[in-house]
This record gives C-alpha cells, sequence and structure tokens, in this order.
C-alpha cells in the first residue's frame, strides 16, 4: 500500500506541464532570489511584477496562486495584494470558487474574500470539480456541494475528484469509477486509479500502470512502470529506466529510448537522451532542438 500511495503523489506533478503553459499565456511565472530566499512572480518578458516576499509560492489558479510565508498559506491576485491572510496550515488551489483551506487539523472551504463558504468539519478536503469536493469524515470519504451537502454519502475508502461526470474511488482495497449518482461505471478491480483527463484515466494492477477511455476500456496494455497523463494528444511511459511516448489510440510511437520526457507542447514532446534535446512529433520523428 505504501508503495502505491508513493506512486500517486509522484504522478500528480505530471499535471504542472499543462498547468505551466497557462501561466506563459496570464504572464505570471513563479521565480527564486538565493539572495533573500524569497519568490516571487516575472512576467513573460523577464519583468517583475510581483516582488520576491514569500517563502513558497505555487501557480495562478483562477486569478489567485497560493502562498506560505513561514508556516502558514494564504492567497494572492495577479498584483500581488494578499487577499486569503497568512493563517492557513494547509491549502489547495481556488478551483469554481472556493478553495479548501485546513485550520485546527480540519479542513473547510473559503471564497476570494476569505469568507467561509463551508465550515471547518473535514479530515481532508479536495478542490470542486463538476460542483463536488471530496471529502473525508472520520475514516471514511465521499462528496460536498457548494452548500456542504452530502451528495454522496462518506462511504468509500479513497475519493478522488469528479471529471466530466466521473470519480475514482475505492471500496474494499479496490479502486472503480463512479458517476454523479454514485452509481458504478468502471468496476472495483484495480489497485490504484487515477481521475479522468482529456478524456482518459491511469490505472494501476500488479504495479503495472495503463490507460483506459471513459467506457472503461483498455487503450493501452497495463504493463508499463510508469505511465502520464495525456497532453496534446501524447502521453509518455517508462520501461526500466527508459522512457517512450504513445498516442491517443495507445500505440506506442517510441521504443523507450530516451533519459527524461521534459513537456508536451504544441502538439509536440520535449525530450533528452544521451545529454541531447530534441522534439519529437505525433509520428515518432525527431526533431533537433
Amino acid at each position: 500500500m505504501k508503495r502505491t500511495i508513493f506512486i500517486l503523489i509522484g504522478l500528480i506533478f505530471i499535471a504542472s506541464f499543462s498547468s505551466f503553459a497557462q501561466q506563459q499565456k496570464m504572464n505570471r511565472l513563479p521565480f527564486y532570489t538565493p539572495s533573500l530566499k524569497k519568490f516571487g512572480f516575472k512576467d513573460g518578458n523577464g519583468k517583475i511584477v510581483i516582488k520576491a516576499r514569500f517563502d513558497e509560492v505555487w501557480l495562478f489558479s483562477e486569478d489567485f496562486a497560493k502562498v506560505r510565508h513561514e508556516k502558514k498559506f494564504g492567497f494572492i491576485d495577479t498584483t500581488g495584494k494578499l487577499i486569503v491572510p497568512f493563517k492557513y496550515s494547509e491549502a489547495k488551489d481556488f478551483s469554481e470558487g472556493l478553495a479548501a483551506v485546513k485550520k485546527d487539523s480540519l479542513w473547510g472551504y473559503v471564497d476570494s474574500k476569505n469568507k467561509v463558504k463551508i465550515p471547518f468539519r473535514y479530515f481532508s478536503g479536495g478542490s470542486f470539480h463538476d460542483g463536488y469536493a471530496a471529502v473525508t469524515d472520520f475514516y471514511t470519504g465521499g462528496y460536498i456541494n457548494k452548500k456542504g451537502e452530502w451528495v454522496i454519502e462518506p462511504k468509500y475508502e479513497w475519493v478522488g475528484r469528479f471529471e466530466d461526470g466521473k470519480a475514482p474511488v475505492k471500496l474494499n482495497q479496490k479502486f472503480g469509477y463512479i458517476n454523479m449518482k454514485d452509481s458504478t461505471l468502471i468496476p472495483f478491480i484495480y489497485d490504484a486509479a487515477f481521475p479522468f483527463h482529456n478524456g482518459f484515466a491511469r490505472v494501476l494492477i500488479n504495479n503495472k500502470w495503463g490507460v483506459i477511455n471513459t467506457d472503461g476500456k483498455e487503450i493501452t496494455y497495463i504493463k508499463y512502470d510508469y505511465i502520464s497523463d495525456y497532453e496534446h494528444n501524447m502521453a509518455f511511459y517508462r520501461m526500466g529506466a527508459k522512457f517512450g511516448l504513445l498516442n491517443r489510440d495507445g500505440d506506442e510511437i517510441t521504443p523507450p529510448k530516451y533519459d527524461k520526457v521534459v513537456q508536451f507542447y504544441n502538439g509536440m514532446a520535449s525530450v533528452i537522451r544521451d545529454g541531447k534535446a530534441f522534439y519529437v512529433d505525433y509520428d515518432g520523428k525527431e526533431w533537433k532542438k
């Protein structure tokens, strides 16, 4: 179980690929000043737009960024104004107008004016997606709406976010997918499962990863040591110490020959092999940087 948890945490970082591109468009990119040991934000031209004064920063979401000062979290707007004070021990990004924040060991939800919209009463709280947030009450998880009402009663061992009306949940030590009426859509047969992203979801069986579509059909064999979300119609996989690329049909467009996949952008993958950087297109053709 510990191995599965570490895999789940590690793969979350793949989401930063698409988020980073969004930051470029809105001209707010984090930077670090070593002499101050502080973070701030620059625009796309490298001009400082928010001075380095935070101990840690996150990417903007819905025009607000989570920031940390000492051991407390708050939020700033795109001008750098602190709109939610440093008073929370943990926080999630704004999503659908609300942010999940932790105070005195319990989670609740605030708006951009720091008004508490849902009281602090949950042992964990996820961001809102499709109008539902995944939360845990004691040792079981369920889903609430923006009024804080249970829309799916807490009965699951783990709950993931909804995407396009589907969410991964864990019951009796296995993962499957439910809809917003709490009906099973994809059977509980997996050892781990991720939320759907761009029409696909990553699943784990016997420490091997694969990808399914929204009907639960496997579009890849469940055989990989690591697999990413699909971005720009491609995903990457790892076999042993090397990485390769997949298309939307689940076909391997390259063998596992790369040392690193950096990011996806404009229908291409940025990769590194033997210390050299390349772009790889949808047909598997390499282009030197």
